[in-house]
């Protein structure tokens, strides 16, 4: 493991992870990390120019204040929802298993209840070799 390294963050980024993580009962520096690892999946789920056009959307940037505010997630959502429409590849979603195998907890729907967001228990190595 690598030594903890000091970072300059702002304050606008430290007071949104310290809500985020009494929510979630992860430390300040735990929900950033989690941020930081679900921003890598998702970029890297995604080619280089759907980033850029949702950069260019968002002004060249995403703030963390602004993440919250209606139109920027529709903004998002339109450029995820412009990249789903137009793949034709099948995804890789070795990353879920990845995730999971962690313990992180993982949020989705089911086709029973479509519009409704549930938890998903983590697999387990042994629920993993038994499927």
């Amino acid at each position: 493991m690598s030594q903890p390294m000091p970072i300059k963050l702002s304050g606008e980024l430290v007071e949104e992870a310290r809500h985020s993580a009494k929510l979630f009962r992860r430390s300040i520096t735990g929900q950033i990390e989690h941020w930081a690892a679900l921003g890598r999946v998702i970029e890297s789920q995604m080619p280089g120019d759907a980033v850029v056009r949702l950069l260019e959307r968002m002004g060249g940037t995403m703030r963390i204040g602004r993440v919250a505010e209606t139109e920027q997630r529709k903004e998002v959502a339109s450029v995820l929802v412009e990249f789903l429409t137009q793949s034709t590849e099948v995804p890789d979603n070795s990353w879920l298993d990845e995730l999971s195998a962690r313990g992180v907890p993982l949020y989705g729907t089911t086709a029973a209840e479509p519009a409704k967001i549930v938890k998903r228990e983590p697999v387990t190595a042994l629920q993993k070799a038994a499927d």
